[in-house]
């Protein structure tokens, strides 16, 4: 049970990191990996930049939920 916890809260350290990273470095992304057309298409102008600020948010929820649950 303790190690369980330990890894919960290992999870929810590296999840807020990563989804950080990625809401602080969308443009860096974006120039690494291009942009994205479907993103582009439905999010409108931009909507690379914000798909990695979404994707960097839904990391961070999603390490919440899990090490809360």
């Amino acid at each position: 049970m303790l190690i369980i916890m330990w890894l919960k809260l290992l999870i929810l350290i590296l999840g807020v990191i990563v989804g950080t990273l990625f809401v602080r470095y969308s443009y860096q992304l974006t120039q690494l990996f291009g942009h994205n057309s479907y993103a582009e298409r439905y999010i409108g102008e931009g909507g690379t930049y914000s798909m990695w600020k979404l994707l960097g948010i839904a990391v961070i929820i999603f390490a919440a939920w899990f090490a809360l649950s």
